[in-house]
This record gives structure tokens, C-alpha cells and sequence, in this order.
């Protein structure tokens, strides 16, 4: 690393740190369960699709929002990724009750990510605190799953968690064929 972006890391700290994380009025991720999903979930007969999608960022949700704009109404807000930005911290922090319950707690060498004292640091963790929450309510399934019609969605479903780790698994393991399965995989959550 140069030490000029040495520097600029330590500047982003201590900003971060001063002035707190996310800026004062702005959308958090671990807010958009409780503020975007769960009103829509006490209305009488109202069911919500929420799509998890890891690796989805900002000028990502841009693109699909462009591709949606010509099949229905579309709204593009911007939250507030939860620090540090890793896939178990960013997934946990957009769960119910993320913004009053979530933290990270320290076990061995790594963190772990818990909503009050349940851990949350993979998707069978995080899928079972919405089944505990929502019961019948609930149900969820990969994309590639949803897009091949692979599995019936119940009629006491009003809850449905549609999960992708395409993308960030792509990043991570090839990064030179990602620029493709970003593109399949905006068509596909379309």
C-alpha cells in the first residue's frame, strides 16, 4: 500500500468515527427492513418479494432500475452500507430490528454478526430469524430457483426473500468474467 492511500484510510476512519455512521439523516441499510418492508407486511393481504442480491451496489441498482423503468413505476433509494462492509455484516444488517439490535461481537479471529443475541453470520442463520418472526408468512429461495419456476410459492406467503450471492462469489473467484454475470444477473432478477 502507498502512503497516500494509507492516509486516505485513516482520514475515512476518523471521519467515520467523528461523525458517526451513516450520516445524520441519511437511509441505513440496517434501517430498510423496518422502515421499507415491515409497513407493507401489516397491510391486510399485502406480499412483498425482497430480494437480497450481495455484491449489488449503488450503480448496479442504477442499471436495473433502468431496465425496470420500462415495465413499471420505479423508485431508487440510496442507503447507507453498515461498516465493516463484508458480506455477513452488509446481509445481517438489512434484517428486521438491524438498526436497534444488530452488532458484532468477536469470536476467535473473526466477527460475528448478531441481532440481539442471535448470530447471523450465514443465510440458513439469517433466513431462520425471519421464519421464527414470520412463520407461515415467510418463505425463500436462490434466484436462479425463482427464475426457473422451481418452486411454488404458498398463498399464506407475504413474505418472500429472494437471495443472490452471484455476483460477490463472481468478484471474489473470477473477477475478468464478472462484467457478463452482472449483466445475466440484472436480466434475471428483471
Amino acid at each position: 500500500m502507498n502512503c497516500g492511500a494509507f492516509s486516505c484510510s485513516v482520514s475515512f476512519i476518523l471521519i467515520c468515527q467523528w461523525c458517526g455512521w451513516p450520516p445524520a439523516g441519511r437511509l441505513a441499510n440496517a434501517d430498510v427492513f423496518d422502515r421499507l418492508v415491515a409497513p407493507k407486511l401489516q397491510e391486510s393481504g399485502r406480499r412483498v418479494a425482497y430480494f437480497l442480491v450481495d455484491a449489488l451496489r449503488y450503480e448496479l441498482g442504477v442499471a436495473l432500475e433502468q431496465q425496470l423503468e420500462d415495465d413499471c413505476h420505479i423508485e431508487l433509494q440510496a442507503a447507507f452500507a453498515q461498516l465493516p462492509s463484508i458480506t455477513p455484516v452488509g446481509m445481517a444488517s438489512l434484517l428486521p430490528e438491524a438498526g436497534q439490535q444488530l452488532c458484532l461481537r468477536k469470536h476467535n479471529d473473526s466477527l460475528v454478526p448478531m441481532i440481539g443475541e442471535t448470530p447471523v453470520t450465514n443465510v440458513k442463520q439469517r433466513m431462520d430469524l425471519l421464519r421464527k418472526r414470520y412463520g407461515q408468512r415467510f418463505a425463500e429461495m436462490s434466484l436462479p430457483d425463482l427464475v426457473r419456476g422451481k418452486r411454488q410459492i404458498s398463498e399464506t406467503v407475504e413474505l418472500l426473500v429472494v437471495r443472490s450471492g452471484e455476483i460477490d462469489s463472481q468478484l471474489e473467484n473470477n473477477p475478468e468474467t464478472t462484467l457478463g454475470l452482472i449483466h445475466d444477473t440484472l436480466k434475471r432478477l428483471r
